[in-house]
């Protein structure tokens, strides 16, 4: 059995959650062996406060500064 590409990112979140690092994930740009994993795995990081979760698009325009 294939391991979750989500958990690969998960568990990064979570290493650098533990160095105090402040940590924005990417929600669109990582993905699971289902979209429900795929979604469980989100709102693990999200929920328990490991990482903020935008989307590519958001994060894009508030580099750019222009707001939604």
């Amino acid at each position: 059995m294939k391991a979750s590409m989500v958990i690969c990112v998960e568990t990064t979140v979570r290493s650098a959650t533990m160095r105090d690092l402040e940590v924005t994930l990417l929600g669109d740009c990582c993905a699971a062996r289902t979209p429900r994993l795929h979604e469980i795995g989100i709102e693990v990081m999200r929920d328990c406060g490991f990482a903020e979760v935008v989307a590519v698009a958001d994060f894009a325009r508030h580099q750019s500064g222009t707001r939604p």
